[in-house]
C-alpha cells in the first residue's frame, strides 16, 4: 500500500532540530528587561547588586 499525502497536511518533522523556545522570555522583576542565557538570576545586571562593583579590595571611602 503506497501513502498518499494531501497538500494541506504538513509532513512531519523528522530532522531532530528543537525548533523554537516555546517557554517565554525571561524578564527582569524591576525594570522588566529581558534576560540573558547567561543571566541564573530573576533580575537583570543593574538590578542584581545594590552597588556598582568595584572589586573585592575597594575601600570604603572617609
Amino acid at each position: 500500500m503506497e501513502e498518499t499525502r494531501h497538500p494541506s497536511v504538513p509532513a512531519a518533522d523528522v530532522s531532530g532540530s528543537p525548533g523554537p523556545a516555546t517557554q517565554p522570555d525571561r524578564r527582569c522583576e524591576v525594570c522588566d528587561a529581558k534576560l540573558s542565557a547567561y543571566n541564573p538570576g530573576p533580575n537583570c545586571w543593574q538590578h542584581t547588586m545594590g552597588w556598582p562593583w568595584r572589586g573585592p579590595s575597594a575601600k570604603p571611602r572617609y
